[in-house]
């Protein structure tokens, strides 16, 4: 019997056409895993940073820049992503979350061990407005976001006011892979 041999021998385009597929993939895995976990916004309120995660579970707002990929423990308050807030500050550095448009006596839920934090429970829009009015006479620094739309403000209490820039670095990131992908692909 005789055995058939073959030449394993690859060219150098052949191996650049692999390569390029490979890192392609990776790309496209990458910009996958971005789009997926990645939509974070970072402020600052009263000398502290913020973060802002929206995830499919709600809206996380999370004491301090937070970058990892997994769910903080400590620190941060969770909200529905179809509701309004307002976080205040008062005199004693006390943090009062009050939440708007909130139905099925939905509240927000909190874990700080770094700040004393307080929701203020939704029971009517009227009771809501009257418990926020001491707030909001006594000029405290806030904090408002607006879940659904991504939109944020804060106001400090030198009554200078700062709208919370929301680039989109899903965008981004999935212009910068796409360009990469086209160049990679216009290359063969």
């Amino acid at each position: 019997m005789v055995e058939k041999t073959t030449n394993n021998r690859k060219f150098p385009m052949q191996k650049m056409n692999r390569l390029t597929i490979i890192l392609s993939l990776i790309a496209i895995m990458v910009v996958f895993l971005f789009v997926l976990f990645e939509n974070r916004y970072f402020f600052q309120f009263n000398n502290r940073w913020f973060t802002i995660w929206d995830t499919k579970d709600g809206c996380y707002i999370i004491l301090g820049k937070y970058k990892s990929l997994l769910f903080p423990k400590h620190n941060y308050v969770i909200i529905d992503s179809k509701i309004d807030i307002k976080i205040f500050v008062d005199d004693k550095n006390i943090y009062h979350l009050f939440s708007h448009n909130c139905s099925n006596g939905y509240s927000p839920k909190a874990n700080f061990t770094a700040i004393d934090f307080v929701i203020h429970p939704y029971e009517t829009k009227e009771s809501n407005y009257k418990n926020m009015e001491f707030y909001e006479t006594n000029k405290f620094p806030y904090f408002r976001y607006e879940a659904l739309t991504n939109w944020g403000h804060v106001k400090e209490k030198q009554s200078c006011e700062q709208e919370i820039l929301t680039y989109d670095l899903k965008w981004i990131l999935q212009r910068f892979f796409l360009g990469a992908i086209y160049f990679a692909a216009s290359k063969n």
